[in-house]
């Protein structure tokens, strides 16, 4: 690790120089092609096209340096010349080149690299060639998040050819139906696909973010789904991608007999980001010293003076972000909290001078607005912040708002955004400076490794020579350990056997079977749901992949988990579906069936049906009493039905927002920005997650307690209607092919047809004159940004917003 480590500091030397000379007006022309060599013999050819886009360089391929130079150059590289096939090749980074060399020659691989490293496009070039190579081939591509599914997916829709369905539903038409196939995936929508699809297997995986393998309950579930693929085809080529860890060998651990694995702890540097700590000058509210942190130590690098007296903690983040932003492009404001980025954004917006805009930016700007107001609410503050080039971005936000404003603020027309923590699960949103000021990740403070790959955000590579990292209020308390260089993460698999983690599942073990309407923690219940699935097809906690563990421990955890399935007689099939809920709560629910007359009057009906909102509590009711789920009081309960039977039929959000607020506006605790806020939330956690996790579960407990399919739709259905929002199989094929439900929602109306598969919603939208379409313009324009990418040979979408 020591070499490691003076490697990056050695490379991050010679980016200071070379960047120094690139930039500064007073280098001569042989500084500025000395600085070109540098970054040749680095690899870094992307910095090279940045400089020559911005006038730094001249923009032919001469090398102008003595011929003894130019020969070393070109050695250099020849050696990170990547062979992609059939007469193609490009160049790689050093860390690009050793993880082609790795992935080619070891059937498991596990590497880790600095956030800006390449990492992203280095993994989607060696799924192309291996998807290129074979005939046929199944390809998984793991990611933690929905907003990243969606980003990876577009990605490889506009590289792939067009015959290769790019498939990021569990629900798509396409699953299993091609020689070759690329699906993009949650570990959650991978394990809904395996359930419900006993035959589905893969050739490659690759597993990004792999780190989150140690994320509580869904680092189980991803341990779960990789144990679960490699146990349907034990030749499986795997690639796990982390940022920054120091362990990544531990993912390899536990890997089928005689598999050929390699590790890879890589410190390529391509840019630069620079450690800025910011306090107040004392006894001067509007004066702040700045100092360039880097060592251990700390440098006086000037002060910034704010334009007006902050008399709050937030006023104050926000005119240092300013005074030092400027009107620069790039500006992100980490926020600890929902309400805090919307109030952070909006003093930004309220500060800043008054720009004037161009047309084509008014423009783009007003049609942001309008889908915001279509998507959410017209009274969402981000209708306000944008037309001031300040926005925010949290998790709860709809996955296409969130790219609406990714997209603008990497066209410049968004200056500042301020962001929470979702900026850690990895989607690519380059940045020129980062403020941060005692960061939390949920109620934490940020641990460093976080902290690290938040500032990794800071110049990513191709898109700024550097970037800044800005620490405000360093002197002050709130930040714990205030970040000097630096670290990398140790990764920690969840779901692996400590003593500490055997006892709290004995412990949880011996009182769910008693009270299984206890709430529970998600770790010990979703830990005892993946090792009885595995005990039930006679698997010990040993023979598991990603469950490190002594033979003792192992021992008393198949002893607790052999007490907790006693008295559990549903089907194997059942519990291994449904992840993360206890096999003894599943077997409460059953027995509850099995003492009832009528099953009929349980069944889940459709959303549109007239008894939806009582069939729905009356679920809810039951999901508490016998699986625990975070359903809440009576009261909650019924809202909570109401909620989720709108969604599933397809209720557009604002309505939704608005009974909200009419009902608050009763009770006199009506806040705009609250009502907003909470229903966001709601429909993000428990419509399109509790309640898919519970509802499923409850129908498949009654189908198993009555010997028989019930009612008109299956849990599939369910979960699919829960998770996307929407009724019928034309609004999902429309969702597969990337429309947001919004654009779903506003053009369903036109199609009566409500079982089209993709193919056929793909004939129908073609079909249609959208410049004449009777719809809103910001449907119609996201359907036409989606024709634009569509293959006239052979209707493949590539799907952009």
């Amino acid at each position: 690790m020591t070499d490691l480590l003076e490697s990056e500091a050695a490379q991050q030397a010679i980016l200071r120089i070379a960047q120094g000379c690139l930039i500064s007006p007073v280098s001569t022309d042989v500084e500025r092609e000395g600085a070109e060599s540098l970054l040749r013999r680095m690899g870094n050819s992307r910095a090279i096209g940045l400089a020559k886009s911005r006038g730094l360089l001249a923009a032919d391929d001469a090398v102008r340096v003595p011929l003894d130079l130019q020969w070393e150059i070109a050695a250099k590289e020849q050696s990170f010349s990547i062979d992609f096939g059939d007469g193609q090749s490009f160049l790689a980074n050093p860390f690009q080149r050793r993880f082609w060399e790795a992935a080619e020659n070891s059937s498991w691989v596990s590497v880790s690299a600095p956030t800006s490293s390449g990492k992203s496009f280095i993994l989607r070039k060696w799924v192309e060639r291996k998807i290129a190579g074979a005939n046929p081939c199944r390809v998984v591509f793991l990611t933690p998040t929905r907003a990243l599914v969606e980003e990876t997916g577009t990605a490889f829709r506009e590289s792939l050819p067009s015959d290769v369905p790019v498939i990021t539903l569990p629900w798509d038409a396409e699953v299993l139906k091609n020689d070759k196939e690329l699906y993009v995936l949650t570990q959650e929508r991978l394990h809904l696909i395996q359930q419900f699809k006993s035959g589905f297997s893969f050739d490659f995986l690759v597993v990004d973010e792999a780190q989150k393998v140690g994320d509580d309950s869904r680092g189980i579930i991803l341990s779960e789904v990789i144990d679960e693929a490699v146990s349907r085809n034990p030749l499986l080529h795997v690639v796990f991608a982390s940022p920054m860890a120091s362990n990544p060998e531990i993912l390899l651990e536990g890997r089928p007999g005689n598999t050929s694995a390699q590790a890879l702890v890589d410190g390529t540097c391509t840019v630069n980001q620079t450690l800025l700590y910011v306090n107040q000058v004392p006894r001067n509210t509007r004066s702040y010293e700045v100092r360039v942190a880097n060592g251990g130590k700390s440098y006086a690098a000037g002060k910034v003076h704010l334009s007006n007296r902050p008399t709050t903690l937030a006023m104050k983040f926000a005119l240092i972000a300013l005074a030092m932003g400027e009107d620069s492009t790039g500006n992100l404001i980490y926020a600890n909290g929902r309400a805090s980025a919307e109030k952070m954004a909006s003093l930004i917006s309220h500060y800043r001078p008054k720009q004037e805009l161009d047309a084509f930016t008014k423009q783009r700007i007003n049609d942001a607005v309008s889908y915001v107001s279509a998507a959410i609410h017209p009274k969402f503050a981000l209708c306000t912040t944008l037309r001031k080039g300040s926005a925010f971005h949290y998790g709860s936000m709809p996955l296409h708002v969130k790219e609406l404003v990714e997209g603008l603020f990497k066209d410049g027309i968004v200056k500042y955004l301020t962001c929470t923590s979702t900026l850690l699960e990895g989607v690519n949103l380059p940045c020129t400076n980062i403020f941060v000021r005692a960061p939390k990740k949920g109620d934490q403070k940020m641990n460093e490794a976080d902290f690290w790959n938040l500032a990794g955000r800071a110049g990513r590579w191709g898109n700024e020579f550097q970037g800044n990292v800005v620490c405000i209020d360093t002197e002050k308390g709130g930040w714990g350990a205030v970040p000097t260089a630096r670290t990398r993460q140790i990764i920690q698999r969840a779901a692996d056997l400590t003593d500490v983690g055997v006892t709290d599942l004995e412990s949880f073990v011996d009182w769910t079977i008693s009270e299984p309407s206890r709430p529970a923690d998600a770790v010990e219940e979703t830990l005892l749901s993946f090792l009885s699935s595995r005990s039930m097809a006679n698997r010990t906690p040993s023979e598991i992949f990603g469950v490190r563990t002594s033979d003792a421990l192992a021992d008393r955890a198949q002893q607790a988990v052999a007490r907790a399935l006693t008295d559990v007689n549903v089907p194997r099939f059942v519990i291994a579906r449904h992840a993360g809920i206890s096999p003894t709560r599943i077997q409460a629910l059953v027995d509850f069936f099995r003492n009832q007359n009528d099953l009929e009057s349980f069944v889940l009906p459709t959303p549109e049906s007239d008894d939806a909102y009582e069939a729905y509590k009356s679920a809810l009711d039951l999901v508490a009493v016998t699986l625990g789920g975070p359903c809440g009081n009576d009261g909650r309960r019924f809202s909570l039905s109401r909620l989720i039977v709108r969604w599933m039929k397809g209720v557009p959000m604002s309505r939704i927002i608005d009974d909200r607020y009419a009902y608050r506006n009763s009770q006199g605790t009506a806040d705009w920005s609250s009502v907003i806020r909470d229903v966001m939330k709601d429909v993000e956690d428990f419509c399109r997650f509790h309640a898919p996790k519970y509802l499923a579960c409850y129908a498949d407990a009654l189908e198993v307690a009555a010997g028989r399919p019930m009612g008109e739709q299956s849990a599939e259905a369910v979960t699919m209607m829960l998770e996307l929002g929407v009724p019928r199989t034309t609004d999902m094929s429309l969702i597969g092919l990337g429309l947001s439900r919004a654009t779903t929602i506003a053009i369903g109306e036109l199609q009566r047809d409500g079982e089209l598969d993709r193919a056929a919603v793909q004939d129908w939208i073609v079909s249609v004159d959208w410049e004449t379409a009777p719809v809103a313009r910001y449907a119609a324009q996201e359907v036409l940004r989606l024709l634009e990418g569509f293959d006239s040979q052979w209707g493949s979408a590539a799907v952009g917003d």
